[in-house]
């Protein structure tokens, strides 16, 4: 699998919640997380987070070191973004 570089753009499904953030899988396949940081421009509460089964799409931060990918939901190195992105067919 190649890996995407950071500021790309991925598509992602929410596929669990932990106390620092969601965790999620790519539509490649790919699993990690958005950290509550990285989630909005603003902070939310808790029950304010995506959900499980929320289809979403943000930016590539980077990797962990055992190959879990994190992203952001919210601006980027210039990159703007909205509170929240839906995936563009949603």
């Amino acid at each position: 699998m190649t890996r995407l570089s950071r500021g790309d753009e991925v598509e992602f499904a929410v596929i669990g919640a932990q106390h620092y953030g969601v965790l999620i899988e790519t539509t490649a396949g790919e699993k990690g997380w958005v950290e509550e940081e990285y989630l909005s421009a603003t902070k939310l509460a808790r029950q304010d987070w995506p959900q499980v089964g929320e289809q979403l799409r943000g930016l590539v931060l980077g990797y962990t070191s055992d190959g879990r990918i994190r992203v952001c939901m919210r601006e980027v190195d210039g990159h703007p973004s909205p509170e929240r992105w839906p995936r563009s067919d949603s």
